[in-house]
């Protein structure tokens, strides 16, 4: 099936015509941010938010401007629907975070949404580095992520999810989780990806072929001119993590870099991602990070 196929299929994962009892009290949140280069810095342009989404600002940098997403909600469940879009003006360097973890609760009928739109102008860098996303039993969420970057902008791009806390014992037993991601840079689409895991988590991730009963997962993109240089350094950092805690695998092609993780725990996950983005010139976690 072609990438426009699937992503007429992503399109479908809300139907409308589900009644959720409780839609009148869902949260929905948004956060539209514009950045520009005004004489060798990042400043904002543009700041809006709306209903349950905040945005934060802890610390100004010559070089780069940090934003940290905040859901004062506490979490998603159920009928939610939070946006972001970002432009990044010519030249600018920002990073993008969260407070912490996002959590998607049980939900009783509806689908809970998350659509993310990023811009790149000429030049742009841009790190989208939210904490990791933990989703727990009964649970149902669909995530968009598209990104529209000129050719020479330079993104890095990370997503990390745990399916329940496991190191607490809990399973996965009953999900419906859909993501949808689309990247084109210079208007060509360079990137597809469409995932839809509905049923048993755990029983499904439990042969060697699907996951080995691994549910701490990630996926961490590099889009630049020169992304295919950092696969060997990317490569031999890895390999100092044991394969027994985290397995890692890196590929890289055509100006993009791609890492796959994938471990038992978040707690094993998180020190090999945190090491990986190391390499990334300039990729300095967020405070949020360090928490």
């Amino acid at each position: 099936m072609s990438a426009d196929g699937l992503r007429s299929e992503a399109e479908q994962a809300v139907d409308p015509r589900v009644i959720d009892p409780l839609a009148g009290v869902r949260a929905r949140g948004r956060i539209d941010l514009s950045v520009q280069n005004r004489n060798g810095t990042t400043r904002r342009e543009r700041v809006r938010e709306e209903g349950a989404f905040r945005i934060r600002f802890p610390r100004e940098r010559l070089n780069r401007l940090d934003g940290i997403l905040v859901n004062v909600a506490g979490g998603v469940t159920g009928g939610d629907h939070y946006q972001v879009e970002v432009m990044a003006g010519a030249g600018t360097r920002t990073a993008l975070s969260t407070v912490a973890a996002e959590k998607i609760y049980r939900s009783a009928a509806d689908i809970a949404r998350i659509d993310v739109s990023l811009r790149l102008d000429e030049d742009a860098q841009l790190f989208w580095l939210p904490q990791e996303t933990i989703i727990f039993d009964r649970a149902r969420l669909a995530r968009r992520i598209d990104v529209e970057m000129a050719a020479t902008a330079r993104l890095t791009f990370c997503e990390a999810t745990y399916l329940g806390r496991t190191a607490m014992g809990e399973s996965v037993r009953e999900i419906d989780w859909r993501e949808a991601w689309t990247l084109r840079r210079g208007g060509r689409r360079i990137f597809a990806e469409r995932l839809r895991l509905h049923g048993d988590a755990t029983q499904a991730l439990s042969s060697k072929a699907t996951g080995a009963d691994l549910r701490a997962m990630a996926t961490l993109i590099h889009v630049a001119p020169d992304a295919e240089d950092l696969c060997e350094p990317l490569r031999e950092r890895l390999a100092g993590h044991s394969i027994d805690r985290c397995e890692a695998a890196v590929s890289s092609f055509d100006g993009m870099l791609i890492v796959r993780m994938i471990a038992r725990h978040g707690h094993d996950l998180r020190p090999c991602l945190v090491d990986c983005l190391s390499v990334f010139p300039g990729a300095d976690l967020p405070r949020a990070w360090q928490t």
